[in-house]
């Protein structure tokens, strides 16, 4: 048998809840007769919600599975921001060093390391307009994503040669490349698919070919230059006190592949505008 305790008047607009059950009864178990029958319907039963893949590229916040490693990190990310990384014993040195950059998301949490690989001589003769290929690396230590700068003869001489980077998924899956194009009022930086495919432009004027600000901001452009993708821009950060270079995406869903289309183009400005710079045409 069970009693309640007499709940007090109150105001009705002021709400309370139920006082709590106190059992007076027996507090024997008795066994269910053959004949009865029970209502085994589950009661308040809360909603489950399931994990999705990490490939339904949802955006940051949606009930997902964590990605383990590779370009699944910018799943949803609306931008990434980079700054190179330096030691005390690299001011000594009368050669340049291999460069290393800390790439993090929106929300300053770490997602690759770029370790860059680079030969001496490159580095004492061409500078920043060195070869190079640059190894992104994730929180596991996997190999992420591999860009390879490559240079090629411009059209004056030899001696100016025309940009050309390659982005590549491992073990050599090629995403797509970035090359130099020129023209009478700027130098336009054009972002092509594996198949050579324009599919976005960065424009750069002709008259910071030999000087460029140190805080800056480029556009990328849709392959017809009608339409704004995203933005690249350097400025120069309080929380590091470093120049950080910060990508957006206008489109945080934005395929994983396209996103490092963006990131290597901004990697591609870092060195032929932004770094320290020997013999460059």
């Amino acid at each position: 048998m069970y009693e309640e305790n007499e709940i007090r008047r109150v105001e009705p607009r002021l709400r309370y809840a139920d006082p709590p059950l106190v059992h007076r009864g027996p507090t024997s178990i008795l066994a269910p007769n053959p004949g009865d029958s029970y209502d085994l319907s589950p009661v308040n039963q809360q909603p489950i919600f399931t994990t999705q893949s990490s490939q339904s590229g949802g955006r940051i916040g949606n009930p997902q599975i964590l990605p383990v490693s590779g370009l699944d990190h910018l799943i949803g990310v609306p931008s990434v921001h980079f700054h190179q990384t330096f030691e005390l014993n690299e001011s000594l040195n009368s050669v340049a060093s291999e460069n290393r950059f800390t790439i993090r998301g929106p929300f300053n949490e770490a997602l690759f390391v770029a370790l860059e690989s680079s030969k001496s001589s490159d580095r004492l003769l061409w500078g920043s307009s060195r070869q190079f290929d640059l190894h992104l690396l994730d929180k596991t230590h996997q190999e992420s994503l591999l860009l390879e700068r490559r240079h090629e003869c411009a059209f004056v001489c030899c001696c100016c040669r025309s940009e050309q980077l390659f982005i590549i998924q491992p073990p050599g899956d090629v995403i797509g490349f970035i090359e130099e194009e020129f023209s009478l009022l700027s130098t336009e930086l054009i972002l092509r698919n594996s198949a050579a495919e324009a599919l976005y432009r960065i424009s750069i004027p002709k008259q910071y070919k030999f000087y460029m600000p140190k805080e800056h901001s480029f556009r990328v452009m849709s392959a017809d230059g009608l339409t704004q993708k995203g933005t690249i821009s350097r400025k120069w950060s309080t929380d590091t006190n470093l120049y950080t270079t910060n990508v957006y995406f206008t489109d945080p869903d934005l395929n994983v592949r396209l996103k490092s289309l963006y990131i290597g183009g901004a990697f591609l400005l870092e060195y032929m505008y932004f770094q320290s710079y020997l013999a460059r045409c």
